[in-house]
This record gives structure tokens, C-alpha cells and sequence, in this order.
């Protein structure tokens, strides 16, 4: 009935509008506090049929909160915030869902201050039997929903935690040190973000974008530029996670008291891979292993083996990328996105395969340069969607407070 279509199309019908009190509190908290539902329900035994109950819920509120909010405030270089808060409410739709089909209760375990034979994070020691009190409950959701590596929970299993190089026990000194961390990494980001620029001023390096390919250029000149704007954009994105990360380790450890071993190293030096397998299973960080197993990798598992268990994980990775960028506005580009991984994915089953018929592992300098050619050759199809998207030209840091412009006026 025309009415029935009516009312549709004006429930999903979403214009962006820029975040204010109002549609912060009407928009994005009911998402937030879904989740938050949903962290204490995985908490609780016998919660299953409520989980189940909730999870449309979460589904709508979070594509609503998706859809409806612009945190760029209508400036195109912050366009990169709406793309993490597309990102975000990916990842708790996801979180959710993998809380809804677990088959055993999250119980937080006691965490061991010093970090010294911890096992995730924690000190190893089996969880109680009898179930957690709703008080409980409520209070270790906060850390749940922040805490994406699950460290001082019973799980996640086989998690790769790296070992620090060296152990610290004051937060006081372990917030210092983080807090030199974020400003080195803050300082090669703005100055990698300004070098990328560089090689498209009035192109990639601006909002509207461009491609990497300059088509005015041979190809051997085309590919070399395209190729060291790739290099250097993969560089530009790891030390970003990184100075994200040490931002909420100094803010977590001085504002919420949390202890230096809750906080390890997300990174375990992805530079020195030497297999495609030991990058994306313990080198590259694993914040949400977790997750891409539980939603991608167990349903296609049954069907496809071994296989369906490396694509169903690679294939969610590109999913929740190809969300984040379609979160700035600009379109999206759903096939390089996505195959960027599922192609990773393929790798990994070929070095299985290599294994198998050979006996021995993808590994040594060969197994370094097989690598970074993966990462290269694929690299430079996902970087090209960054770059026409407009995302190389983010404004990380005001004009005037850039880390490179106040280290050259420090020095000079």
C-alpha cells in the first residue's frame, strides 16, 4: 500500500546532521548505551534469548547513529571523523553480534598489576564457576566495551599478546613514556601525511581528491610515484593506530587507574614479517581477531574448511573498511576494498599450500620480500580509494599546532 511505502522510506531516509548536544543525546547515546546493554547481558548465564532480543536493537541504532550524525561539522578535511564513527558503530554491531552467539559467559579476571607471567593480560588464573552478580556486571561492562583485545578477560583464545621490551609497574612512568610515544608518532604522522601530499598538491593532497596514477606521467614514473605514495601512506596509517593507541593508554592509566600490563604493546614490529600468515595472525595488531572469526570465519567454516575460515575472516576486515570509507561521504569503492583483504586472505592459503606440499613454512629474506610485494602490488589498489576519497588530505592537527611546524620553530 502506498502509505506502508511512505512510511518506510521516512524511516530510512537519514540526513546528516552536525553533532550538537541535542542529537548527541538522542542519536548517539542510545546507540552507545545498546552496546553497553549488551556487554553486561554477555556478562550474565542464561542471557542467550535477551541477547537475541537486543541485537536488532543495536542493529538499528547503531545504522541509525551511522547515518544521521556528521562530526566533520561541514569541513572537509575532519571528514575522516564521520569515517571513524562509521568504523565504530561497525565494530559494536559486530561486537554484539559475537556476544549474542558465544557459548560462554564473559567473566573479567583478576589483572596482574606487574605484567610478569600474565596470560592476556591478566594473571592466568581460572575463572569462578558460580556467575557474576548484576552490580558486577554493571561495572566491568566500561571495561568491556573499551577493552577490544578482551586482556584480563577468560578469552579471547589464542590471542598474540607482544611482550614489552621492558616492564614497567608505576603509571606514572609508564604514562610519561607513552606520552613521548604519542608525540614521536604524532610527529611522523603529520610529517609522512605532509610528505604524501607532496606528491599530489592540488590532487590526492587535497579534500576533492585524485588519483595516485598520474596519467600525465610514463608509466615507469607513474608507477614509481604511485609506489613510494603507497609505501609511504602504509607507514602514515601504522604509526595513526599507534598514536591513537598511546593516547588512550596515557588517558586510561592517569584518569581510570588502569595498570601499565592492561596496556602491552598492540603492534609486534609488522616490519619484520616474514610469511603473510605471521603479519595478519601476530604481527599487525589483532584488536578485533575476536571478532572476524566469530562472525566471519566460524559460519563459513562449515561449508568452505579451512579456506572458508581464512576468506570468512579477510572478507569481514573488508567489510568493515569499505564501511569506514563509505562513512566519509564520498562514495565507496567496494571491490578494491574489499578484495584488498580477501586477496591477503588468498596469500595466506597459498603459504598453507606451500607448507603442505613442501613441508616447510613461507619464512627468511624470501619469505620477507614475498611480503612486501603482496603488500605493495594490492597496497597501491586500496591506497588509490583512500586518495580519491580525500582521505590523504585530512586535517589531523590544526594549521597552527601541527607537530612538524612547532618542531621546525623549535629548532630553528
Amino acid at each position: 500500500m502506498p502509505w506502508r511505502s511512505g512510511i518506510l522510506q521516512h524511516a530510512v531516509a537519514f540526513e546528516r546532521a552536525v553533532v550538537t548536544p541535542y542529537t548527541f543525546a538522542t542519536i548517539f547515546v542510545p546507540a552507545f548505551f545498546s552496546y553497553y546493554a549488551m556487554a553486561v547481558l554477555v556478562q550474565l548465564p542464561h542471557m542467550t534469548l535477551y541477547r537475541i532480543a537486543l541485537l536488532p536493537v543495536v542493529f538499528w541504532l547503531t545504522f541509525r547513529a551511522n547515518m544521521s550524525l556528521d562530526f566533520s561539522w561541514n569541513y572537509p578535511g575532519y571528514a575522516y571523523f564521520n569515517q571513524a564513527l562509521s568504523l565504530g558503530m561497525f565494530i559494536i554491531a559486530m561486537r554484539s553480534t559475537a556476544w549474542v552467539f558465544t557459548k560462554r559467559s564473559y567473566t573479567r579476571l583478576p589483572v596482574c598489576k606487574s605484567g610478569n607471567g600474565t596470560t592476556n593480560g591478566h594473571n592466568g588464573n581460572t575463572p569462578t564457576k558460580h556467575g557474576v552478580s548484576a552490580s558486577s556486571a554493571l561495572w566491568n561492562a566500561w571495561d568491556l566495551i573499551v577493552n577490544l583485545r578482551g586482556i584480563g578477560w577468560n578469552g579471547p583464545e589464542r590471542m598474540h599478546i607482544p611482550t614489552p621490551c621492558f616492564r614497567v609497574e608505576s603509571r606514572l612512568i609508564f604514562a610519561l613514556l607513552s606520552l613521548c610515544r604519542l608525540i614521536l608518532f604524532a610527529l611522523a604522522c603529520d610529517t609522512l601525511c605532509r610528505c604524501v601530499r607532496s606528491f599530489g598538491p592540488d590532487t590526492f593532497g587535497t579534500p576533492k581528491g585524485g588519483t595516485i596514477f598520474d596519467p600525465s606521467l610514463a608509466p615507469p614514473e607513474r608507477y614509481m610515484k604511485s609506489f613510494v605514495v603507497t609505501l609511504l601512506s602504509g607507514i602514515s596509517a601504522y604509526v595513526t593506530i599507534e598514536a591513537t593507541y598511546q593516547l588512550h593508554a596515557v588517558l586510561f592509566v592517569i584518569l581510570f587507574q588502569q595498570y601499565p600490563s592492561q596496556w602491552p604493546p598492540l603492534f609486534d614490529s609488522p616490519w619484520l614479517s616474514t610469511s603473510l600468515t605471521s603479519l595478519w595472525g601476530r604481527r599487525w595488531h589483532q584488536l578485533f581477531r575476536e571478532y572476524f572469526v566469530a562472525v566471519g570465519s566460524r559460519p563459513l567454516e562449515r561449508y568452505l574448511g579451512r579456506a572458508g575460515t581464512v576468506l570468512g575472516a579477510f572478507a569481514v576486515s573488508g567489510g568493515l573498511h569499505d564501511v569506514g570509507m563509505r562513512g566519509m561521504g564520498r562514495g565507496g569503492d567496494t571491490l578494491p576494498v574489499v578484495g584488498f583483504f580477501v586477496m591477503h586472505g588468498i596469500g595466506v592459503l597459498m603459504e598453507y599450500a606451500w607448507k603442505q606440499a613442501t613441508g616447510r613454512r613461507v619464512a627468511g629474506i624470501l619469505g620477507w620480500l614475498w611480503v612486501f610485494c603482496w603488500l605493495v602490488l594490492f597496497g597501491q589498489v586500496i591506497v588509490d580509494v583512500w586518495a580519491r576519497r580525500g582521505l590523504l588530505a585530512s586535517d589531523f592537527f590544526p594549521e597552527t599546532y601541527r607537530p612538524s611546524t612547532l618542531f621546525l620553530n623549535w629548532i630553528i
